[in-house]
């Protein structure tokens, strides 16, 4: 079942999960059509994952075996940076009451016949938090939870090697609809630069969020602040573009509204 489930390393986008509550032993193959094969073992109570390759053994810390947490997390086999072999990640840590699961990574390099640190360009002393794989964007997903809300941060790959490509932060925006959300979303090149910023709904989506005035008149400023003179206004069913939240005061919204009459205008709306 497994070498099925790993036959086409370029179709899965699920890792393969071992539980480091129990002992296992399994032999995954390197990459799809190779005979070449490695077997992955964890000892009954050891925090050490045994990596055998051939004639070599590489021996990867277990972290989560005994911080206390159930469940402990997993062992994760899948091509992680898209270069066609097999990775392992090995759970290092638990945060949040067991939401947040903080993974090494390791690589294989086809150079040293072993399997290397992934090192992250992130906050978390080089490890990634409840790392995904998305096929579509050749991107590895990580998100972690912050107090009420999530932040995430993506990776693409150049030369097998991450890149920052993406952050996301949840923030709520009152006013429009109940328990209402978005994200604050900003987009990198391979130089850290920021090409992109974006307000959506979804942190891996493109498309900016939109909303429909609930208010039978709300009030449009130039700067997000009461003793600013409003200038116009909008009425119940208008649809606006969500440019901005203002992040010392939720309750203040950058939109963007298309006039017929003005064409589109760009203001702060006061939400209570």
């Amino acid at each position: 079942m497994v070498l099925a489930l790993l036959a086409g390393l370029g179709v899965a986008q699920k890792p393969l999960e071992y539980p480091v509550n129990a002992p296992f032993k399994t032999t995954l193959p390197l990459r799809a059509g190779s005979k070449e094969q490695v077997q992955i073992s964890l000892a009954k109570g050891s925090s050490e994952l045994s990596v055998h390759l051939r004639s070599r053994t590489q021996s990867l810390t277990v972290g989560t075996v005994s911080d206390g947490f159930e469940p402990q997390g997993a062992v994760l086999a899948v091509d992680f940076n898209f270069d066609g072999w097999l990775d392992l990640a090995v759970p290092m840590a638990v945060g949040y009451g067991g939401v947040n699961y903080f993974y090494e990574i390791y690589f294989f390099d086809r150079r040293s016949r072993s399997f290397e640190l992934l090192n992250v360009p992130g906050p978390y002393d080089g490890q990634f938090c409840n790392p995904q794989v998305s096929k579509p964007e050749k991107a590895l997903l990580t998100d972690c939870k912050s107090g009420p809300a999530y932040d995430y941060a993506d990776y693409r790959f150049i030369g097998g090697k991450p890149y920052l490509y993406r952050t996301s932060q949840m923030l709520p925006l009152p006013g429009f609809k109940k328990d209402d959300l978005v994200f604050a979303t900003k987009l990198y090149n391979s130089r850290g630069e920021v090409i992109r910023t974006l307000w959506n709904d979804d942190p891996r989506d493109r498309r900016g969020a939109s909303r429909t005035v609930a208010q039978k008149r709300l009030y449009l400023y130039p700067q997000p602040s009461l003793r600013a003179k409003p200038n116009g206004y909008l009425v119940r069913g208008d649809k606006v573009e969500i440019l901005e939240v203002n992040r010392s005061d939720y309750s203040w919204v950058k939109v963007a509204y298309q006039s017929r009459a003005k064409g589109r205008i760009v203001r702060w709306v006061h939400l209570p």
